[in-house]
């Protein structure tokens, strides 16, 4: 076994690179991290870092791309960690021994040359480099952390005092917090903020989450978008999170639900006098990952079930059934799912955010292994992934139309592509009508 430091960081980075995964998949299991929390931050840092990497081994015909033999390496994982911690990582140097760290450390100071023109280029006003390449996103951009408050299980004005006493803890210099201006309980932070984000109690306990504010308009559209146009903020029925994996948008929509139709309301009962809860179906086809979102729900939730799985019955001791919002976490492909079946015969509301090309991540290495493979496709409007990525979600999104009692449809996706946004809406408009 390799007993260099970066051994392990280098096979996660592997994993990301060759199974085209994101690092929370590949470095979580039933919500438990599988490597050391020092792997996990290495490549973070080094995801965030590998457009400005390739840029460097690219410049100049991609001279040090061959020189350190990138391409014919089986270890391509390791050789960005190296190059990362050579370049950008804390100590300035690689530890450790080894094959690769020779071949990297033979063309140092090419590196380190090649390293400070392309930084210098991507500050260009014409924001390309001197070959002509686009350096728009060479550098990471500087977005706020954000943080949603989980108001299933704490309230607001806990989590910010929480905060507070955590900037004393860690001597945080640059304190400022603030609400988001547009999605309620979002908490944003400053970019730099150096709490150990995965390790915090809050974090483990499901009390917030670690959301980008762009994933929460997804369900802020399903429930307030709705009540723009309804004299009633009642319980209006149940929902469908399509394709849920891993539930950050699921628990959002659960505690929107909440919030807006029986916080300080009396809980609704059917004719027989019990409590009548509203049910989020969150659906998942592949196994891993339903795993993963009934683990996470269990987290963040006070009440989940899971109705094809009866026989076992919730064993969270914490697990509330007056609670008046259920999570019913299904292992279930969406596009197999009868629009007729009585499971389903309250639903009103589908939020449907398929799989897409990713093609619009920014500022989220947990997320960036789609985002390498679709560089080149931004311009390639004829590429054939884009196009296969498109037809399922225009299925998707009739499928979702065929549901009878729907009477609302949000459809999201993080690509800025056409193909993948307007055109699907438009064609299924079309061919449904």
């Amino acid at each position: 076994m390799s007993t260099s430091p970066y051994h392990e960081a280098g096979k996660l980075m592997n994993l990301i690179l060759t199974q085209k995964k994101s690092i929370k998949t590949v470095a979580f299991s039933k919500s438990k991290l599988t490597c050391s929390k020092s792997a996990y931050a290495t490549v973070c840092n080094a995801i965030q870092r590998k457009p400005l990497l390739d840029s460097i081994l690219n410049h100049d015909g991609g001279k040090l791309r061959k020189a350190i033999e990138l391409d014919q390496a089986r270890n391509q994982g390791l050789i960005y960690v190296l190059l990362f911690e050579l370049l950008f990582g804390p100590y300035g140097n690689i530890r450790g021994g080894g094959k690769l760290k020779r071949i990297i450390l033979k063309h140092e100071a090419a590196l380190r040359a090649t390293k400070e023109k392309v930084v210098q280029e991507s500050s260009s006003i014409n924001g390309t480099n001197s070959i002509g390449e686009s350096t728009n996103n060479i550098l990471p951009p500087k977005f706020p952390r954000y943080v949603r408050v989980n108001t299933l299980k704490s309230p607001m004005e806990e989590i910010v005092k929480e905060f507070h006493h955590l900037f004393e803890k860690y001597n945080v210099t640059q304190r400022d917090i603030y609400l988001d201006a547009h999605v309620p309980d979002l908490i944003v932070l400053p970019p730099t903020c150096p709490l150990p984000w995965h390790e915090l109690e809050m974090v483990q306990q499901g009390r917030v989450i670690l959301q980008d504010k762009s994933s929460c308009f997804s369900a802020l559209a399903l429930v307030h978008g709705h009540q723009e146009t309804s004299k009633s903020s009642q319980h209006q029925g149940d929902f469908i999170d399509a394709c849920a994996a891993p539930g950050n948008k699921t628990s959002h929509l659960a505690a929107l639900v909440y919030k807006s139709c029986f916080k300080d309301r009396p809980t609704i009962k059917n004719p027989n006098n019990t409590p009548q809860p509203c049910k989020i179906f969150a659906l998942d086809r592949s196994s891993s990952r339903h795993s993963i979102l009934k683990q996470r729900m269990m987290q963040l939730a006070p009440r989940v079930s899971d109705p094809h799985d009866k026989d076992a019955p919730q064993k969270d001791p914490k697990h509330n059934t007056t609670f008046p919002v259920e999570l019913c976490t299904l292992h279930q492909d969406f596009l197999q799912v009868n629009p007729q079946d009585k499971l389903f015969r309250n639903v009103r509301a589908i939020l449907l955010d398929p799989s897409c090309s990713g093609s619009g991540i920014v500022n989220a290495p947990d997320r960036m292994a789609d985002a390498f493979q679709n560089e080149k496709s931004k311009t390639a409007i004829d590429d054939p992934r884009i196009q296969s990525l498109s037809n399922f979600q225009l299925v998707a999104l009739k499928h979702a139309m065929s549901f009878p009692q729907v009477d609302r449809i949000v459809y999201s996706t993080c690509s800025v592509h056409v193909q993948e946004n307007e055109d699907v809406v438009a064609m299924a408009l079309k061919e449904i009508n």
